[in-house]
């Protein structure tokens, strides 16, 4: 049975199971719900997904390679003298959240923990769950209305607010697509962040040098890449916003777009010399410094593919080793 053959009839089988399944009426809001929470959660994960965009991009410049045949560069051998560690550590080249360090200690935690403590002992909320974060005390409310859509109902979030709670979510049980206490107030954090994720988006759109906006979920911020010298416009975006989130300016090397190009000359150079199968991806450094490129583990090590590599970019790169992706049903791009 040939791959395609066999892709079809999995899919059938699976479409005509999925025919067969219907909710019962009295399941119907309860799946509504589920659905409401889990379409939350796309929407935070997609804001999230930020982060990863870069390498996204260097991904898909790798993958829509035209094949080559199988002939490698001639390049130095990998047990040569010339190949010896090629590039800095992966370490100097960090992912978008490895950049982003320690987050600050919370400036008011001793008046959070007094709040904290009023907050269980009122009588007409049950506050399930509260915790100290950088955007003030999160609090998470029972609520009876079997609603099921995170939501508090508004009159209590308004008390509570009224009290001093920064965010105020509903609880929801394990049993009931909820996850911890902690999973859920980073749910919350997310959420939270999403009005300035959207502000800091559309204040920035049309001007050049943007490296990237990163979630900084530990810290309640919002870190802004950008290549130096940043234009006025971006400067006045830093800073402590009235919802508590900080945005947080740093001047980088490099932009999205300068990676992006670098990206794409490493690949034209590896068409270019029968290399293509030598990469796997490509994509910028979290902190603005250069370009991180996946080579098989065979010759990531080759200082000389490295230095040609380097060349092709145009910027300081940092070889990482990589297997090349692989396609459904095993076939390797």
């Amino acid at each position: 049975m040939t791959d395609d053959r066999w892709l079809e009839e999995t899919t059938a089988r699976l479409r005509a199971h999925a025919t067969q399944a219907e909710p019962l009426p009295a399941a119907i809001p309860r799946l509504r719900g589920a659905v409401t929470r889990r379409r939350r959660r796309r929407t935070a994960t997609l804001a999230a997904g930020t982060v990863a965009a870069l390498g996204i991009c260097g991904v898909a410049v790798a993958l829509n390679q035209q094949q080559e045949p199988r002939r490698d560069v001639d390049l130095a051998a990998p047990n040569s003298p010339a190949a010896t560690p090629a590039t800095l550590p992966a370490s100097a080249c960090p992912d978008p959240l490895d950049a982003l360090g320690t987050p600050p200690p919370i400036d008011d935690l001793a008046e959070q923990k007094e709040l904290i403590f009023t907050l269980h002992t009122l009588s007409s909320v049950l506050v399930v769950h509260a915790e100290p974060t950088p955007l003030g005390v999160v609090a998470l409310v029972a609520d009876e209305t079997g609603d099921q859509d995170y939501f508090a109902e508004p009159t209590v979030a308004q008390r509570l607010k009224q009290l001093g709670v920064g965010v105020v979510y509903e609880w929801i049980p394990r049993g009931e697509e909820g996850g911890s206490a902690k999973e859920q107030v980073r749910q919350a954090i997310q959420w939270s962040l999403q009005d300035a994720i959207s502000d800091v988006r559309a204040r920035i759109r049309g001007l050049t040098g943007s490296a990237g906006l990163v979630l900084w979920q530990e810290a309640g911020a919002l870190v802004l890449n950008w290549k130096r010298p940043a234009p006025p416009e971006v400067v006045a975006l830093q800073g402590v916003r009235a919802d508590r989130v900080r945005v947080e300016l740093r001047e980088v090397t490099y932009s999205d777009a300068d990676t992006l190009r670098a990206a794409r000359a490493v690949f034209a150079w590896a068409k270019a010399n029968h290399a293509t199968r030598l990469l796997s991806s490509a994509s910028g450094c979290g902190d603005g410094t250069g370009l991180k490129v996946g080579v098989v583990p065979k010759r990531a090590a080759d200082a000389n593919l490295a230095a040609q590599l380097e060349e092709a970019a145009g910027m300081r790169v940092t070889v990482v080793p990589e297997e090349r992706p692989v396609d459904l049903p095993g076939r390797i791009r």
